[in-house]
């Protein structure tokens, strides 16, 4: 079972310029193998990003987010990339790992625009 002490979001704010990119980082050290980003909206509205499944190797990116975003990930990492902010992006974005019964989440990256 993952805890949120297993789930690194090392950066807690990132300042972006218009139109840069931005990795957000997020270490996991656990089994699981499930990973899942969420990113809470200044308005407080909660947008799935993407899922992943580090033992197919494979992530689906949700369909408003799927021409600029991307997910790389491995046994420990998870890393959302996005490219070409724009202010629709300011949030901040949690990474998480998924079991049958539970989504745990990280501390959150706080994107936020120059």
């Amino acid at each position: 079972e993952a805890e949120v002490s297993k789930i690194s979001e090392p950066v807690s704010v990132q300042i972006l310029k218009l139109r840069e990119s931005a990795t957000i980082e997020c270490y996991i050290k656990s089994l699981v193998l499930k990973r899942v980003w969420y990113k809470l909206t200044a308005g407080r509205r909660l947008q799935l990003v993407a899922t992943g499944d580090s033992q197919s190797n494979q992530s689906v990116i949700a369909e408003e987010f799927q021409r600029r975003f991307s997910v790389k990930f491995d046994s420990i990492n998870s890393h959302l990339r996005i490219s070409a902010t724009s202010w629709d992006d300011v949030g901040t974005y949690f990474c998480g790992v998924m079991d049958l019964h539970k989504v745990q989440f990280g501390s959150g990256t706080f994107l936020l625009r120059k």
